[in-house]
């Protein structure tokens, strides 16, 4: 299977609300490919949920550092807005890394 089966596979779970296998496949894609931005994106969510809020701040941010790409080009203003309400929630300054520049040919 490819890292992009995974993903959906994990999202399918999500879907059906198995949580578990969700989790465990996402982590699997973000083992196997550290910069597939995606996984990161629903890690990030995951934990937001789950009030892990400082997990839930490093895969938002490590999805903020991944390529850009179709998929998730759409969600870099939420997972911004995200940082800044967990930096709210645990009393901190917002910071959020800078915002990525498209690809120049």
């Amino acid at each position: 299977m490819t890292i992009t089966d995974i993903f959906q596979l994990a999202i399918d779970f999500k879907g059906r609300g198995n949580i578990e296998m969700t989790l465990g496949l996402l982590k699997e894609v973000s083992a196997r490919d550290f910069f597939f931005g995606p996984a990161h994106y629903e890690l990030g969510d995951f934990y937001f949920q789950t009030g892990n809020l400082g997990q839930s701040k490093n895969e938002y941010i490590h999805f903020l550092n991944s390529p850009v790409t179709g998929v998730t080009i759409e969600l870099i203003g939420q997972a911004r807005t995200r940082i800044t309400e967990i930096d709210k929630k645990m009393g901190l300054q917002p910071v959020l890394p800078p915002a990525p520049v498209p690809n120049q040919k």
